[in-house]
């Protein structure tokens, strides 16, 4: 069992891993969530798929390009900088 350290966090270990299961079998190198705000997805993608991600040798990084006051590329050369 999974040791909860926020309580409003809901883990979706299984999600995660299928998500990184597709970039394995090559069947897409990108991956967008979209849905209405305070949905969960920022949670998702910090908690559960960038871990996780990490862990399976992936180079990760999370970026919320609608509050950066930049473009898309300049975005995410920030949250890859700020990984190292």
């Amino acid at each position: 069992m999974i040791a909860l350290t926020d309580p409003w966090h809901f883990p979706r270990p299984d999600l995660a891993q299928s998500y990184l299961r597709s970039f394995d079998l090559g069947l897409t190198s990108a991956r967008r969530l979209f849905a209405r705000r305070r949905m969960g997805k920022s949670e998702f993608l910090k908690h559960d798929l960038l871990p996780a991600a990490m862990h399976d040798g992936y180079l990760a990084a999370y970026t919320k390009t609608i509050t950066r006051n930049c473009g898309f590329i300049s975005a995410q050369s920030f949250a890859l900088r700020s990984r190292h």
